[in-house]
């Protein structure tokens, strides 16, 4: 591996998913469970305030250029990794998690942004609808970008 460029680019790649991996994981294993004990209004206010404030630069940043690094590191370094599967794998997984989030989690996001809370009922059943279908494509998402990071690892210690 020439690493004057390569390593760089592989490291970032892999930063990048586990940046997500991290995000998409305290949200299972910290924010959902204090989720757990508010009540519907209360859950659905504070869900769309994060949503609002996960929109930022940081995030999107991290968010938008990890696919596209990943897919780059396969399309530059397919030809030079002995087990080039690996880079295949981990940059599918890394576009799986993206567009996870883009088909799934933002228009449930959208939703629960639009629904009218104004009657208990209401909040009850905008919670229900979005709760349960977020947290489950949440897990997948991070179980993917997890994959894309050990997947470019495998692939790294390969290249040694």
């Amino acid at each position: 591996m020439d690493s004057t460029w390569q390593l760089p680019l592989v490291l970032a790649a892999m930063l990048g998913n586990a940046l997500l991996a991290g995000t998409f994981y305290a949200f299972t294993c910290a924010i959902r469970p204090g989720f757990r004990s508010l009540g519907d209004l209360e859950y659905v206010l504070v869900f769309r305030r994060i949503n609002a404030a996960i929109l930022n630069p940081g995030f999107l940043l991290v968010f938008l250029l990890t696919p596209l690094g990943s897919l780059a590191c396969t399309l530059l370094l397919y030809r030079s990794w002995q087990e080039s599967w690996l880079l295949v794998a981990a940059a599918a997984l890394s576009l799986a998690s993206f567009l996870i989030t883009v088909i799934v989690n933002v228009p449930l996001n959208k939703l629960l942004a639009t629904r009218s809370i104004d009657a208990p009922w209401q909040q009850r059943r905008a919670r229900r609808q979005f709760e349960a279908p977020w947290n489950r494509w949440n897990a997948l998402r991070m179980l993917a970008s997890c994959g894309a990071v050990l997947f470019f690892t495998a692939g790294l210690l390969h290249t040694v």
